[in-house]
């Protein structure tokens, strides 16, 4: 059974996410305040966020009274902030989706990817929630044949990035919409070979807590069915914990797009360090196919051009489907549980199938139907 504990709890901390308040910086930051309270001893233009906490605790008043903010007395780049931030806006839903997928901000706050699209996201959100004072800091470079946009380290404190997606996301399908489309952008995929088509999302996460129980080579990404041949109870134990964010996707998918969709674990990977997918991981893949394909694409659908001509195409072929949609027609055609050959081929050549005579053979192998004379054959098994 997958560990489904993913939502965030609707705790104070859940709550305190949609404002930032002075004192959720380091203490060595530095704040300018437009005046000084009473209580604190002026010296020079700031006050460092250490010592307003020793002297007045987490007091809401001083929000307003801060101008700028500085990393530190010897760091020159000041820049201009209003508190609280708040982050209940499309803005940090479309910063939260791009970090969390191509992001990095544990030590630092960056993106390394080839896509303009999203440097210009990471630019205009990061000015919309802190101010436009942050973009003149923001480094932009290239290495490795893609684009590095750095921002202050700072920026990871103004906004957070949780592991788990926030509930003003989950809860919200404006702000669910927005995050999936960005989130299918950076890490999914519209795959189309032939008339075989569906709809891919790729999540990494650590599992380097059940490394002694496995020994494969370094660097090589092993898939499940392999590893399940040989460390059967390995496989039991990771299966139940799927990443967090692939878990909210799929909610949110299913619950405000109406998008069927199936998560499998597909691969483990020992890693050459434990940087940002520890040292072992796992790969978790979300699957949506037939029907789903055509709600996705007109619900949400991709940003960019390439994989929008992708979908364009896959709109062309007609969708797979569904498991047991034979069933479903018989459902249909039944009386008293009882369908006749006849005139369920009749049905089926309607929708185009060409062999129904193999729908009957396999379903009656599967034990869903039996034949009760020549052509006459009764329902075992009703689909829900």
């Amino acid at each position: 059974m997958i560990n489904n504990k993913f939502k965030p709890k609707n705790s104070e901390e859940e709550r305190d996410l949609l404002r930032i308040h002075w004192w959720n910086l380091p203490a060595g930051t530095c704040l300018y305040l437009n005046y000084f309270p009473k209580e604190i001893n002026k010296r020079g233009r700031y006050v460092t966020v250490k010592k307003l906490l020793k002297v007045l605790g987490r007091e809401k008043s001083i929000d307003r009274l801060i101008k700028k903010v500085r990393t530190s007395f010897r760091e020159g780049r000041e820049i201009n902030v209003e508190f609280p931030i708040n982050l209940n806006n499309l803005d940090y839903v479309k910063l939260y989706a791009l970090m969390s997928s191509e992001g990095s901000f544990k030590t630092e706050f960056k993106i390394h990817v080839p896509e303009t699209i999203f440097h210009s996201i990471f630019k205009e959100t990061l000015a919309n929630i802190i101010s436009k004072d942050i973009t003149k800091y923001i480094k932009k470079y290239e290495r490795n044949n893609a684009i590095v946009s750095r921002a202050p380290s700072i920026a990871r404190y103004l906004v957070p990035i949780p592991d788990k997606i926030p509930n003003l996301i989950l809860k919200n399908k404006e702000y669910a919409k927005e995050y999936l489309k960005i989130a299918f952008e950076a890490e999914g995929s519209p795959i189309l070979k032939g008339n075989k088509r569906y709809i891919k999302l790729s999540r990494n996460c650590n599992i380097s807590e059940f490394k002694d129980l496995i020994n494969i080579p370094k660097e090589e990404r092993v898939y499940i069915g392999k590893v399940k041949e040989k460390y059967p109870d390995f496989v039991k134990k990771i299966a139940k914990f799927p990443p967090y964010l692939l878990l909210g996707e799929s909610l949110m998918l299913k619950t405000f797009f109406d998008i069927d969709n199936i998560i499998k674990l597909e691969a483990i990977r020992l890693n050459k360090t434990e940087f940002r997918r520890g040292k072992l991981s796992a790969r978790w893949v979300l699957y949506i196919y037939a029907d789903n394909i055509n709600r996705f694409i007109e619900k949400i659908g991709f940003i960019s051009k390439r994989k929008s001509e992708i979908c364009k195409r896959m709109m062309k072929i007609s969708a797979r489907r569904q498991q047991f949609f034979v069933l479903n027609l018989i459902t249909n055609i039944q009386k008293d549980s009882c369908f006749t050959r006849k005139e369920l081929f009749k049905v089926m050549k309607k929708y185009g199938y060409k062999s129904p005579q193999a729908y009957l053979w396999r379903y009656e192998k599967k034990g869903l139907i039996k034949r009760i004379g020549k052509g006459h054959y009764k329902i075992i098994y009703q689909p829900t």
